[in-house]
């Protein structure tokens, strides 16, 4: 008995990270876009479809913390 569930404990604490991965989507990108009505820079998870919104400048970015950080650095973004 006592081998079969350590056997357990070792098989679910091995597989643990993997279920984690899966709830992320990888190579999911953050866009810092601008809405050309607006003059307002927003994050978006979706690149954008109207004409009046664009992806600013290198406005592409791999986590959300980094395309926060890109609307306080990029030059269209600095009125916002």
């Amino acid at each position: 008995m006592k081998p079969i569930f350590i056997a357990t404990a070792i098989a679910v604490a091995a597989s643990t990270p993997a279920f984690a991965q899966a709830t992320v989507k990888h190579g999911m990108e953050w866009y810092v876009v601008l809405d050309s009505a607006t003059r307002k820079c927003t994050v978006e998870t979706n690149k954008p479809t109207v004409a009046n919104a664009k992806v600013v400048e290198n406005g592409i970015f791999k986590t959300k913390a980094d395309a926060d950080t890109g609307t306080r650095n990029l030059k269209a973004c600095s009125g916002t």
